[in-house]
């Protein structure tokens, strides 16, 4: 469980095995405009997506990567600390 929250404003809890945690390792691989994005992840029975943009990580949460219901921007540093992972 990855529990995300920006201040008091807003809280989002993701579902992730460890194989999906490995895959945002590419992350910087991403591109929103191409419409590539990582599937990793269950939130409120939806589908996670994951892209970036520059050093922004945009976290989707829907459907699918172009239809999502919500998004939460994070910096991509943060996405490093969850991996383990420090490019």
């Amino acid at each position: 469980m990855l529990k995300l929250q920006g201040g008091e404003f807003w809280e989002l809890n993701i579902r992730l095995t460890r194989m999906e945690i490995d895959t945002l390792a590419g992350i910087r691989d991403t591109d929103w405009a191409a419409r590539k994005t990582i599937k990793a992840g269950k939130s409120a029975n939806s589908s996670v997506f994951w892209t970036a943009e520059n050093d922004i990580v945009i976290i989707m949460v829907g459907h699918d990567d172009e239809t999502w219901d919500f998004a939460v921007c994070i910096p991509a540093s943060l996405v490093n600390e969850i991996t383990g992972f420090n490019k």
